[in-house]
């Protein structure tokens, strides 16, 4: 929402007495992102840092929606100890002490679906209480426990299948 850049404007609107209201959007804006926590700031670090996981330490959009990314976890020696985008990534051997370090609450799977499981079992451990999962393995976590999955491939379908969808509408309308 801080992206839209929104000027000062003002909106108004009609009471039940039509008497003219007006409001500042700035200050809308400001008392919907308080009620939907967007100024509660969690910590989040992602385990996986491999394409996908650099990509999404590197993205700063995160912020603007009250989640800081706050370092990452690997197992390669090649990135552990590199710094993207301002965020470390540490020896996945040292999650347990570095997570409550960090005061991460939300863990980002993004590892392959062999260790998805053993992954997410280490991240609740650390007293992670959401899963962000990229992984294609459906987690088992207990009841406390927050996972939202993401499949990039149904999603990619998704959208192949309204392009089909609107061709053959656009073939109809041309008859």
């Amino acid at each position: 929402m801080k992206e839209l850049k929104l000027k000062l404007v003002e909106l108004e609107y009609e009471k039940e007495n039509n008497a003219r209201t007006m409001f500042n959007i700035k200050k809308l804006i400001a008392d919907i992102e308080r009620v939907l926590g967007f100024n509660n700031t969690n910590n989040a670090v992602i385990v996986g840092c491999g394409h996908l996981g650099l990509a999404l330490l590197k993205y700063d959009g995160f912020n603007d929606y009250g989640i800081e990314i706050v370092g990452g976890f690997d197992n390669d020696p090649n990135v552990i100890g590199k710094e993207f985008g301002n965020k470390k990534i540490y020896d996945i051997h040292r999650m347990l002490g570095k997570i409550k370090e960090l005061n991460a609450l939300i863990g980002i799977v993004t590892v392959p679906n062999e260790v998805a499981q053993k992954i997410t079992d280490n991240l609740i451990s650390c007293g992670v209480e959401a899963i962000w999962n990229f992984s294609g393995v459906k987690l088992k976590v207990p009841s406390n426990i927050i996972v939202s999955d993401v499949n990039m491939a149904i999603s990619l379908s998704e959208l192949s299948h309204k392009l089909y969808m609107q061709k053959i509408k656009e073939n109809n309308n041309g008859k």
